[in-house]
């Protein structure tokens, strides 16, 4: 029943769109570009160009900065309609079309206002016998628009379904394109969640294929890595800041290795989390052994002077951070690596922007009594 509702309204919705492009063409609009025939392309391009250079400044009222830049965006935007309305070769030009879009989608996300002069725009990109690029960026386009469609979120489950085998299309037929790159970005993160290490392995062929020199090729591969060393024993040889020399796996209990910045907030306010549950007597059967990735000694000491861990702190100076970084592909910090009694690597928790996931996963490791 949802999934014809959602046809239905699909069918509806692409009418209306065939309708919309009608009018484009033939109704009183275009008859009003004509005359107001607009200079030629170099003008809405320059401005976009303008747009985008436009140095930072202070915003003292941010929603009238947001409405004034929404009407010079969609300032831009018509600009190029008019002119693929009276020049349609122009529009064949991959730099005015991307123009076109972007102005617009910009203009929409600044404002929430409708979609449906972008969606006409795409619509005629894709009836016209698009290159390439033109095809790419008109599907990019409208699988960005369909995220935020009412019909699709109104059953999220769905909803889900249905992006995430539109997101698998779009890559493999676009994946050779750079605007295929945040979709092949979504995958990867997706399949890594998974703990889907043959997708991975395809993910990998195509970014190498496609993107050589692209830096999501060596996390592509950095996650893929780091995957098939799961329920695989966790080595790490670090040395203590008291100059000593922590090597693991541990052995007869369950060990977290928590890799941090000493000096960057996300690590430390992990460590505050961490610091508040052991104090309070709730994660306490586990290790703990804490990699601060800093240059000296004194760095790190400074850093955990506060804590009351009962823990070995290791460092790991630039010279020799690369294996432990690499082979577990950590990238952000703080990153944790859990292990269980047997030294058996059985997750790796990452940070995710500011969230705090990885102080929880930490400290709900650390507080099972018994594995």
């Amino acid at each position: 029943m949802q999934r014809n509702a959602a046809n239905v309204g699909r069918a509806i919705r692409a009418t209306a769109r065939v309708w919309i492009c009608l009018a484009l063409f033939a109704g009183p609009l275009y008859a009003q570009v004509v005359a107001n025939r607009p200079r030629g392309i170099g003008q809405p391009l320059a401005d976009w160009n303008a747009f985008l250079q436009t140095p930072a400044q202070k915003i003292d009222e941010p929603l009238a900065w947001m409405h004034a830049d929404a009407q010079r965006l969609n300032a831009i935007a018509q600009a190029f309609n008019e002119i693929e309305f009276n020049n349609p070769a122009a529009a064949n030009s991959f730099a005015f079309r991307r123009a076109q879009v972007d102005s617009r989608r910009l203009a929409l996300t600044l404002t929430s206002g409708s979609d449906e002069t972008l969606r006409a725009t795409v619509d005629r990109m894709l009836i016209a016998e698009p290159s390439f690029d033109i095809a790419a960026l008109a599907e990019r386009t409208a699988l960005y628009l369909d995220e935020s469609d009412e019909i699709d979120s109104k059953w999220a489950d769905e909803g889900d379904a249905l992006r995430h085998n539109r997101e698998n299309d779009y890559w493999q037929c676009y994946a050779a394109h750079e605007l295929a790159l945040p979709i092949g970005k979504r995958l990867v993160l997706r399949a890594a969640d998974d703990w889907n290490v043959e997708r991975l392995e395809r993910l990998e062929s195509d970014f190498e294929t496609h993107h050589p020199r692209h830096p999501w090729t060596n996390v592509v591969e950095g996650q893929r890595q780091s995957l098939t060393r799961m329920g695989q024993t966790l080595t790490a040889s670090l040395t203590s800041v008291d100059g000593g020399l922590i090597k693991l796996p541990a052995v007869d209990r369950p060990t977290v290795l928590l890799v941090i910045g000493p000096t960057q907030t996300p690590s430390l306010d992990c460590l505050n989390q961490i610091a508040a549950a052991l104090q309070a007597g709730h994660a306490n059967n586990a290790s703990l052994v804490i990699a601060a990735l800093a240059q000296d000694e004194s760095t790190v000491k400074e850093a955990l002077a506060d804590y009351d861990f009962v823990a070995a702190s290791g460092i790991l100076k630039r010279g020799f951070q690369t294996p432990l970084l690499q082979d577990y592909d950590i990238r952000r910090l703080p990153t944790a690596l859990l292990a269980d009694a047997n030294g058996k690597l059985v997750n790796i928790v990452r940070s995710n922007n500011w969230d705090d996931e990885v102080a929880t996963a930490v400290i709900e490791f650390m507080s099972v009594e018994s594995r």
